[in-house]
């Protein structure tokens, strides 16, 4: 059988990269996987620079708004580095900032936080009671008590009378404010 549609004779067709004899048409000896290309898929397309409708390429260059294309071999064939503020597949899209989420937490006070805030509470009560102390403190006795019986000293009312008796001799209590 002679003539354009006589089929590659497959017992003297090498095919590369996984390519396959073609026996079913005369053009081209081999059928190539992508992205290798006939007669003999020893080369690559260079799809930085090949349209591909069915990919939605229908325009060059590739990579747009200058990125750099570099071929693969695996589906879609070329990758695209993207200059800053571009970004997808051909560099096509720009890159739209947001401010960053805070996601810290309050880890609440530390060991050491609790404890300086118990001692200045301590400290500050401390302070308190010697202050109520001194200015609740019965007035001592005057020259003319010998002897002060303090009922209220208890209650810290600095208005407390004391019950003074002078001696022995007269054991009439006297009522002294003080």
């Amino acid at each position: 059988f002679a003539g354009p549609t006589q089929a590659a004779n497959c017992s003297i067709v090498t095919c590369d990269n996984g390519g396959t004899c073609n026996n079913y048409t005369a053009s081209p000896p081999c059928l190539c996987p992508l992205p290798y290309i006939a007669p003999y898929c020893s080369a690559a397309a260079d799809y930085c620079f090949t349209l591909q409708p069915d990919k939605g390429i229908t325009a060059l260059p590739v990579c747009q708004n200058g990125g750099t294309c570099t071929l693969t071999y695996t589906d879609l064939y070329f990758t695209c580095s993207c200059p800053d503020g571009y970004t997808d597949v051909r560099c096509n899209a720009t890159v739209t900032t947001t401010a960053p989420v805070s996601t810290t937490t309050d880890p609440g006070l530390t060991g050491g936080e609790i404890a300086a805030i118990v001692v200045c509470i301590t400290i500050a009560a401390t302070a308190i009671v010697i202050v109520i102390l001194i200015f609740c403190k019965v007035i001592p006795v005057t020259e003319s008590c010998t002897l002060c019986v303090d009922s209220c000293r208890s209650s810290c009312n600095c208005q407390c009378e004391c019950e003074c008796r002078r001696s022995e001799v007269n054991p009439e209590p006297e009522t002294e404010k003080v």
